[in-house]
C-alpha cells in the first residue's frame, strides 16, 4: 500500500486489530518509508486493541508495510487475523478521509 502526500501533512493513523474475540499474545505492526527506505514511522496494536500515532509527512510518496509481530518468538503464538488501518489529515480540518484499508496477516 502506498501514501502520497502532496503537500507538507500531519496525519492521524489508526490501526485497529482483531483476533475474533480470542485472546492472543502477538500484534500487528505497521511501517512507513520513504522513497529512500528509511523508516518515518512505526506503529504496533495488540490483538482486540486500537493504536494511535501522529505523523508529519513531507511531500513525496511512502510504503506502508503491515506484519504480525509475535511477543514470544514460539510458531504457537497467536496473531491477530484481522487489522484496519484509518487516516485523517490533520492539516486540513475540513477535509477528513476516514475510509481505512483492511486486511489479513499472513500466516507463518
Amino acid at each position: 500500500m502506498t501514501i502520497t502526500a502532496v503537500h507538507d501533512d500531519l496525519s492521524r493513523l489508526v490501526l485497529s486489530t482483531s483476533n475474533g474475540g480470542a485472546s492472543a499474545a502477538g500484534s500487528v505492526q505497521v511501517k512507513i518509508t520513504d522513497d529512500g527506505g528509511r523508516v518515518v514511522a512505526t506503529l504496533a496494536a495488540q490483538a482486540n486493541h486500537q493504536r494511535s500515532l501522529e505523523v508529519r509527512l513531507a511531500p513525496g510518496n511512502y510504503r506502508v508495510t503491515v506484519s504480525a509481530v509475535a511477543v514470544t518468538r514460539t510458531a504457537t503464538t497467536p496473531v491477530p487475523r484481522k487489522w484496519s488501518l484509518a487516516a485523517e489529515d490533520l492539516s486540513d480540518p475540513l477535509k477528513v478521509d476516514s475510509s481505512p484499508s483492511t486486511g489479513t496477516t499472513p500466516t507463518r
